[in-house]
């Protein structure tokens, strides 16, 4: 069996990364696909190349298990019909990838999403659609859909299984239980939000390796300081702050100080939420900050889009404080040539695999034997 293993891709201000559990289950979550000449104007990924280099074949097709969107902006859903197979919306050819399951947050159905993430709102509505009929089992038109929505009775189509909401433990891929997977869902929550950011998916996956320990990646997508801010307050609150422990973490919004304050970037530079900061605290011993954006720049860019130095600042001081690393994905290896970072997941933590070997070495010792199980948060 292939090795558990995480494939973040240097996609510049976007984010996507590939979960493989095991030959047949892999998870990729986003997708920011730029056009050929784009990818090697900048040096992005061709995230479409590794997949069809990585994925099963069945019935002469490659099959992604779940794609999961984090939120509906562009930079989170970009190139989505170049990479997939969306019915209705593009012609099956054999270089597109089939998904099995969709997982979505229910903000998607609303009607300002951004053009890219139109096309994921479509196969979501497809879906959604034959929740009621014998096909909505079959792979390619399953769907989950994270958190709630006012004044939209029809997800109430689905099982309830397949609407998780903050508080809950989600272990299934493709309607099937996982013995070596789970997912603690932390929002989005009840309340809705004009800001799409702020109804990213946020999760805490855990991945059991060989033996039985669980190594745990956190994971948010775009959302903002205050958002995380309830996140944290609503788990110490329900005694499960270690929900928040992690190995890998995956830098919210690229860099941007919004994590940290909802004001500046010299207000997160000077005055970072509390919360925030006891949040990236809880990573473990030699744990990795993975930052998804441009090259860093010391002195920020002359635009207002991130990486943010100021945010920056304390990713970097939390890595050299618990002997762990802070990466920027276009600077790995180096600038000049970006390639995915990978790490195993292991008995004794997460594992970094060399760049073009298969050597890796451990990053961390402090993995957990098991992890809490939890119910659901009232909300």
């Amino acid at each position: 069996m292939a090795d558990k293993q995480i494939s973040f891709y240097p996609v510049g201000n976007g984010f996507s990364a590939l979960l493989n559990l095991d030959d047949d289950t892999n998870i990729l979550f986003d997708i920011n696909q730029f056009e050929e000449e784009e990818r090697e104007k900048n040096k992005y990924w061709d995230i479409h190349d590794n997949l069809l280099d990585d994925l099963p074949i069945t019935d002469n097709r490659r099959h992604l298990s779940v794609l999961c969107i984090s939120h509906a902006h562009n930079d989170h859903c970009r190139g989505v019909d170049d990479v997939f197979y969306l019915p209705k919306q593009n012609e099956d050819a054999e270089e597109l990838i089939h998904i099995d399951e969709l997982w979505v947050p229910a903000d998607i159905f609303t009607d300002d999403v951004e053009a890219e993430a139109e096309m994921i709102k479509k196969e979501a509505q497809r879906r959604l659609k034959l929740a009621d009929t014998g096909e909505a089992e079959n792979k390619g038109n399953r769907l989950v859909v994270f958190g709630r929505k006012k004044d939209f009775s029809d997800l109430q189509k689905l099982p309830r299984e397949q609407r998780p909401v903050a508080g809950e433990i989600f272990k299934k891929i493709c309607g099937e239980s996982r013995s070596d997977f789970e997912a603690f869902v932390h929002c989005p929550f009840a309340e809705e939000s004009d800001d799409k950011n702020n109804e990213s998916i946020i999760l805490q996956v855990c991945i059991k390796a060989p033996k039985g320990s669980w190594n745990y990646f956190l994971i948010g997508g775009d959302a903002r300081c205050a958002i995380w801010g309830k996140v944290y307050d609503e788990t110490k609150k329900h005694a499960r702050l270690e929900r928040l422990n992690w190995d890998i973490f995956a830098v919210p919004h690229h860099g941007s100080y919004s994590f940290f304050s909802e004001k500046s970037r010299e207000d997160a530079r000077d005055n970072p939420d509390e919360r925030s900061m006891k949040i990236i605290e809880r990573g473990n011993d030699g744990c990795e900050l993975v930052c998804s954006s441009r090259p860093i720049k010391e002195k920020n860019y002359a635009d207002e889009d991130p990486p943010h130095i100021q945010a920056v600042k304390h990713y970097r001081e939390t890595a050299e404080d618990k002997s762990g690393e802070f990466i920027c994905l276009m600077e790995y290896p180096d600038e000049d040539k970006p390639k995915p970072l990978v790490f195993r997941f292991t008995d004794g933590g997460p594992q970094k695999k060399s760049i073009g070997t298969i050597a890796s070495v451990a990053i961390t010792n402090k993995a957990s034997a098991s992890t809490p199980r939890y119910g659901l948060l009232t909300q």
